[in-house]
């Protein structure tokens, strides 16, 4: 089933003394005569019309086969990594998602290891990949005398709680009372939604410049809309802003191969975010795994434009 969300197009607010132009929209919606690329242009080929349909072969068996089934089923682990910065514990945890498409119906089971199950809480809140919970949360029951956690029976996600889990924006946390903040985290997705954590370093860069600090990128790639929300957190170093480039990770950020990644919302948590439906070119760079992320630190000595740090996003 082919889900619909609007068009996000992306977010570029213009860094005092970025080292590189800011421009990234150009890459997005362009007049590119690539844009087209691994489309046949014979509309007839493989088409079926009244002329040439089977309509006099009446004896032809009928497939008579249920359709597939529309509701999904996941295992989702739940780790302290997901969170920023990132939590150390032997604690673990996973869940069993069950998710129907057409009822927004959904099903949830959360088996935690290496916690007091009296002192341990867990939610359904709403939140990108790699970021904080803005929005109220929905708490799990506890199993009596088990670790195991449940959603209310005959849940239905609805309105802005539907909106987000159909866009990748909706996660499950285990919090205790030592905790409070969280200790494990999962985040939950769709049919065809793909998370990636890809680390930013800077041996990654031409040069590799003296850089005391490193960083991560949390990717989310809808590839049945074509859309991509990177979430960017640095440690040791301030980021000002940062790119997705379309090319080999040796290459610099120039003209239209790149996209801008910006503070959202401005300084919260030291994060940099971008997202926007992936064209053309840059969406046959993501399957062959030629899309990268280049950090700034608003230093203008860092060389020539070429970044504190980088990383390679890995093909679908």
């Amino acid at each position: 089933m082919v889900r619909h969300r609007p068009l996000i197009a992306w977010a570029l607010l213009a860094a005092c003394g970025e080292p590189v132009d800011t421009d990234p929209l150009d890459s997005l919606v362009t007049d590119d005569s690539d844009t087209g690329a691994g489309v046949d242009s014979d509309t007839d080929a493989g088409v079926e019309t009244a002329d040439t349909a089977h309509t006099d072969d009446t004896d032809a068996p009928i497939d008579t086969d249920p359709p597939p089934p529309v509701g999904t089923r996941s295992v989702v682990p739940l780790t302290g990594a997901q969170f920023h910065p990132a939590v150390q514990t032997t604690a673990t945890a996973e869940a069993v998602v069950l998710y129907d498409l057409p009822s927004g119906a959904l099903s949830i089971t959360v088996d935690v290891a290496g916690t007091e199950p009296p002192n341990t809480f867990v939610s359904l809140e709403q939140g990108y990949w790699g970021e904080v919970s803005s929005k109220p949360a929905v708490e799990l029951y506890r199993v009596p005398d088990e670790a195991r956690w449940t959603l209310p029976e005959a849940y239905v996600l609805s309105g802005d709680f539907r909106e987000a889990y159909d866009a990748g924006r909706m996660f499950l946390k285990v919090s205790t009372v030592e905790e409070p903040d969280g200790l494990l985290r999962g985040q939950l997705a769709p049919p065809g939604m793909i998370f990636q954590v890809r680390p930013l370093t800077a041996d990654q860069v031409p040069g590799s410049p003296e850089v005391a600090g490193s960083g991560e990128a949390f990717v989310t790639l809808d590839t049945v809309e074509r859309l991509v929300t990177v979430s960017v957190r640095t440690e040791g170093i301030q980021a000002s802003t940062a790119y997705l480039v379309r090319g080999a990770i040796t290459d610099d950020p120039v003209g239209n191969d790149r996209i801008g990644i910006t503070y959202y919302p401005p300084g919260e948590n030291g994060l940099l975010r971008g997202s926007g439906q992936l064209v053309g070119r840059f969406w046959d760079a993501a399957l062959d795994g030629s899309l990268y992320v280049v950090v700034f630190t608003g230093d203008h000595t860092e060389q020539k434009g070429r970044g504190a740090l980088r990383g390679t996003l890995a093909a679908p």
